[in-house]
């Protein structure tokens, strides 16, 4: 018995015509024999402008190791044949007497079939690989022939009702037929190419770039819901904010300062991070009207003493030395800002404040900070992370007559949260519905093998998420000419940038401290973990930026 594909009953074919064919090509037929019933193609029609799909169905196609490849067109019922002028046309004969012509010519569809399915398994392209002979047949199990047969039908490669008795002897029949070869023969090779391409394993796989994009999605759904929250809070003046990283902070801040601005408010958001700054000024210009960006200002505490210094006409000259320069800015600054200069530029004042990154702040910009504000104790906001203070500085805030504390990470995935917090003691919960993630990769290299591992990590994050350049940043403790990728202009295929504001615009792969990215957020973060520089708050602050993929460099200088 020959084998039927798709496996059914061939009882349980629907057509009578096609199930008594099918009965009897399963039960003539040898054991080795494959015989594929209803195959269906589709293909380029290569005579048809611009390569239109051509659709197509065999009825029987039959794969015979002993001889090749024949395509079996099934006619039942009462056909008829006649000519109409020039035209053959074949008909059929319904019991209430009504005809109908069958609009595709048998021989020529059983052709067309046999096209097709050469050009599936390229026999024209590479014909000497297949070793048998193809050809196709029709068959008429409801008729006998009592006439002259056209002149482009061979009796050979024509069966009628009789031929049901003994199908392996017409299959044979028609296969001599076709044949051109001295002796046919399919080996095991040949027949399982063949059936791996009529039957081509369609291998579904998850794209992950995908799922990248539906938990980006979950995690700006969640960072909508922490709004909600914090606007509850609305009757409150002077509102202190609290969260890890992950928690929304700084989107919370914008939203809580284009808010300010929508009601007509002079808007100050301040923060500590230059880059930072960057970032949501070029979101305002791209996200926000015209009226509303005419009220808000968004600055650094150095930029925003730079300006009024500057429009007070007094000298602003912050010194290069490192030490100098942290006295300046802790102590000088702040205290010249308010003893003279806030008020030689009276027309600047706002009326409401929000700080990001507060606790970045020293204890003398307060007052700077409250002096900016059009009435006393006017309203402020103020987001901060006790966790993130990496420059050691004494957190000491204004009063304020509310408080709150966010404990839901909605930026990182499952797994970068579990991962981060395990560099510090927070209670920062993931909720529920935040996203699993892909595992963190954490590698071990030698100083030679840093710029190889994080190579390999990148092209394959690039392979499977499709990532762009913008949403990759490579973080270290150490500036890029201080670390070992100073001499590599290129990574995975993309140049290497410290600008954030390239990066933002795809023009590269952004290498950044972690002080200097402190703030941000990318996609897909590598950090350059060097156990004698990098702290476990480093840490904290460099992993807990990774919204989707995070791979953690250990670098060892002591790995032969």
């Amino acid at each position: 018995m020959a084998r039927l594909i798709p496996d059914v009953d061939p009882n349980d074919i629907a057509l009578r015509p096609e199930r008594d064919v099918a009965k009897a090509l399963v039960r003539d037929l040898p054991k080795e024999c494959l015989v594929y019933h209803s195959y269906c193609w589709l293909r380029p029609d290569r005579d048809y402008h611009m390569n239109s799909l051509l659709e197509g169905e065999a009825d029987f196609l039959i794969l015979d190791p002993r001889f090749g490849i024949l395509v079996l067109e099934v006619k039942g019922g009462d056909v008829r044949h006649r000519v109409d002028g020039d035209e053959e046309v074949y008909y059929r004969i319904f019991p209430n007497g009504r005809t109908k012509d069958i609009p595709n010519h048998p021989f020529r569809q059983a052709s067309g079939n046999l096209h097709a399915i050469e050009d599936i398994l390229r026999l024209k392209d590479e014909p000497y690989w297949f070793g048998g002979c193809r050809g196709y047949a029709v068959a008429f199990p409801d008729s006998r022939n009592v006439g002259q047969l056209p002149n482009d039908v061979d009796p050979s490669i024509v069966f009628f009702a009789e031929h049901l008795d003994d199908y392996d002897r017409a299959i044979r029949g028609a296969f001599r037929a076709w044949n051109r070869l001295k002796s046919p023969l399919i080996t095991t090779e040949s027949m399982r190419r063949c059936r791996e391409g009529l039957r081509p394993v369609f291998r579904l796989i998850p794209a992950k770039w995908r799922s990248l994009e539906q938990d980006e999605e979950q995690l700006v759904r969640l960072t909508e819901q922490q709004q909600l929250v914090v606007s509850g809070l609305q009757e409150n003046r002077r509102i202190a904010i609290r969260g890890g990283a992950g928690t929304g902070k700084t989107m919370l801040a914008l939203w809580q300062a284009i808010e300010f601005a929508r009601c007509g408010k002079q808007t100050l958001l301040l923060c500590f991070n230059k880059a930072l700054v960057e970032w949501l000024n070029d979101r305002i210009q791209a996200e926000t009207p015209s009226d509303i960006q005419a009220r808000l200002t968004i600055a650094t505490f150095h930029s925003i003493c730079a300006s009024f210094f500057a429009k007070a006409k007094l000298p602003f000259r912050p010194p290069s030395d490192p030490k100098s320069q942290s006295d300046f800015w802790e102590n000088e600054v702040p205290n010249k800002m308010f003893d003279r200069v806030i008020d030689l530029v009276p027309q600047v004042r706002f009326d409401a404040i929000i700080v990001d990154e507060a606790q970045d702040f020293a204890r003398d910009w307060w007052l700077t900070v409250e002096s900016l504000s059009r009435e006393p104790n006017g309203p402020l906001v103020i987001f901060f992370d006790p966790n993130q203070n990496l420059f050691g500085k004494e957190n000491s805030f204004p009063s304020t007559n509310a408080s709150f504390r966010l404990n839901v990470n909605c930026r990182n995935t499952r797994k970068i949260h579990a991962q981060s917090m395990q560099f510090v003691d927070a209670e920062i919960t993931s909720s529920p519905v935040v996203p699993d993630g892909a595992e963190p990769l954490v590698i071990t290299v030698s100083d030679e093998q840093v710029s190889t591992a994080v190579d390999e990590v990148l092209k394959q994050w690039r392979t499977d998420f499709r990532l762009q350049p913008h949403q990759i940043a490579i973080l270290s403790s150490k500036r890029r000419e201080n670390s070992v990728l100073a001499y590599h202009p290129r990574i995975a295929g993309l140049p290497i940038t410290e600008d954030p504001s390239l990066w933002r615009k795809d023009a590269g792969v952004l290498f950044s401290t972690i002080t200097a990215f402190k703030g941000l957020e990318a996609d897909a973060i590598v950090l350059l973990l060097d156990s004698n520089v990098t702290d476990r708050f480093d840490s904290y602050v460099a992993t807990s930026r990774a919204k989707h993929l995070l791979a953690i460099v250990n670098v060892s200088s002591c790995i032969s």
